[in-house]
């Protein structure tokens, strides 16, 4: 990661593994602070990792956070909803930890502040956020025929990982 300078740097690693669900062409990036350095490829093919980069404001105190979406589609023609995946990581410790939130949404939601303020400071809906501790958090959708797991580093050049596996996660 060399380049970033100092502050807040995110990478995001998207592990897929699947043979029946692939992420679809529109992937779609919102930053509520910060720039994408490297943006996500637009399609995560059954089997491979992907990684895209996004880092603090060289203008000021700011830090790396927003919302990417990915269209998750089961074949060419069907869309089954999106993935979002928001981050938070923060130029200053002192007031702020490293956030983190996957959900599966319709496929009519935007890509925007809304999202993000949603999966950031809302308790309810269709994901789920945790402060970054190494941890890790499932999501599994409703008819939950979709699971997807994601881990992010507590640090201030965080790395965050998501996977989806057949079978058990």
């Amino acid at each position: 990661m060399s380049g970033f300078g100092s502050g807040a740097t995110l990478v995001n690693e998207i592990l897929w593994i699947s043979s029946l669900i692939v992420f679809g062409p529109s992937t779609r990036v919102y930053t509520y602070s910060g720039y994408c350095y490297n943006p996500p490829q637009p399609t995560v093919r059954p089997g491979l990792t992907e990684m895209c980069f996004f880092g603090k404001d060289t203008a000021g105190a700011t830090g790396a956070m927003g919302v990417l979406t990915y269209n998750i589609v089961e074949d060419e023609k069907h869309v089954f909803g999106y993935m979002a995946i928001m981050f938070s990581v923060p130029y200053n410790y002192n007031h702020y930890q490293n956030f983190f939130a996957l959900g599966i949404f319709e496929k009519d939601k935007e890509c925007d502040e809304s999202l993000y303020k949603h999966m950031y400071y809302d308790a309810k809906g269709r994901f789920c956020r945790s402060k970054s501790v190494g941890s890790e958090i499932r999501y599994t959708e409703k008819l939950e025929r979709f699971k997807v797991r994601e881990t992010m580093s507590p640090m201030g050049k965080s790395v965050m990982k998501v996977d989806r596996k057949m079978g058990l996660l």
